[in-house]
């Protein structure tokens, strides 16, 4: 997610202050497989716009600083920008596990998210209508849904068997 990087209260992160985890499950330990590496290159959307209230162009490519092996551990994930008609999907993030500190939990969490219309979406959380643009969408249920520091993380599809990362 841009504002990951670049977001509307803080100077935009360098690639040189930015670390990646490939491989990485728990946050809190060394685990097999691992790797670590720094990055190369920040690219924005062309249309994120830190000081725009809505989140139009929220996304951002991390280049590896060094080429990354797939492994067991990492693998890669499809990418559809298909029309699909789809009704579901899967998020995955590490949030926030204190929200007082603003700490990540150690293991991310994963939820089985039904797509809903943004008509039924916005009347469960008109807060929602605020950020939304024409690329976005909405998922979840009432009260259960994506929180503070899943940003970023995507959102899954199964299709033919395998897990696709979608782009709307």
């Amino acid at each position: 997610a841009a504002h990951c990087i670049c977001s509307k209260r803080e100077t935009p992160k360098r690639a040189s202050d930015l670390v990646l985890f490939f491989g990485a499950l728990n946050l809190t330990a060394t685990e097999p497989g691992r790797v670590e590496t720094g990055v190369s290159e920040v690219i924005m959307h062309s249309d994120w716009d830190p000081k725009e209230f809505r989140y139009t162009g929220d996304i951002a490519i991390l280049i590896p600083s060094r080429e990354v092996q797939f492994t067991n551990f990492i693998l890669p994930i499809c990418l559809t920008s298909d029309d699909l008609k789809i009704n579901k999907g899967i998020v995955v993030g590490w949030g926030v596990k204190d929200s007082q500190t603003e700490t990540p939990a150690a293991t991310p969490k994963m939820l089985n998210l039904p797509i809903k219309s943004d008509g039924v979406c916005y009347r469960h959380n008109m807060y929602l209508a605020k950020y939304a643009w024409d690329e976005s969408f909405c998922a979840g249920y009432p009260g259960v849904g994506v929180c503070k520091g899943d940003s970023g993380g995507g959102f899954f599809i199964e299709k033919d068997n395998k897990l696709s990362l979608i782009h709307i």
